[in-house]
């Protein structure tokens, strides 16, 4: 897997601060008429943010449903997954 600094696909955007998210990065999704995207692990974002910021676990995952995962920034927007249980 390509590591996130090498990715370089135009119009795709990265969650800041990089140096403590791209961690989550786990792939790259495509989608038709737009730009490859990131994408990233809710989970691991979870714990990110709560490191980052010192937050138990309810703060950041309020934080990301808020902040992040409703945020439409454009045809770059990161995708943010969660793993289908089986």
């Amino acid at each position: 897997m390509a590591e996130p600094e090498e990715h370089d696909d135009e119009g795709s955007m990265a969650l800041e601060p990089r140096e403590h998210l791209d961690v989550a990065i786990v792939g790259v999704g495509s989608q038709a008429c737009g730009p490859n995207v990131l994408v990233y692990d809710r989970e691991i974002l979870v714990h990110a943010f709560m490191k980052m910021n010192d937050w138990d676990r309810d703060a950041a995952v309020e934080w990301i449903d808020f902040n992040v995962v409703q945020a439409y920034v454009g045809t770059g927007t990161p995708i943010i997954m969660e793993p289908l249980e089986k």
